[in-house]
């Protein structure tokens, strides 16, 4: 399937579009539509998983209460607070002003 063949009427866009959606988490599509997204594969999240349950059951060992509770592991996507210590583009800085706006009215 080539971009040349939806011009001439052998395929159609929406076979194109639905190839790129499709296609693999670690094709360059993917890679550059979402990179931290594209790097979180199965076996990422699997391990995330394994070692939050480890990190839970030491803390539960150690009395429970002794300490702070173990936090979980961040995953692309999650919402990320603001001020938190990342650093701040521009476009965050924006979506930060407009919520404050918005909660402010």
């Amino acid at each position: 399937m080539s971009l040349d063949e939806a011009g001439q009427g052998r395929s159609n866009w929406a076979n194109i579009l639905a190839a790129f959606e499709y296609s693999p988490s670690s094709s360059a599509y993917h890679h550059a539509k979402d990179a931290e997204g594209a790097q979180w594969t199965l076996q990422i999240e699997l391990l995330a998983q394994i070692r939050e349950r480890l990190d839970g059951i030491a803390w539960l060992l150690q009395g429970g209460k002794k300490g702070s509770r173990p936090k979980p592991i961040p995953r692309p996507g999650d919402k990320k607070r603001f001020g938190q210590g990342e650093s701040w583009t521009v476009d965050s800085l924006d979506e930060w002003i407009r919520l404050k706006e918005a909660s402010a009215a």
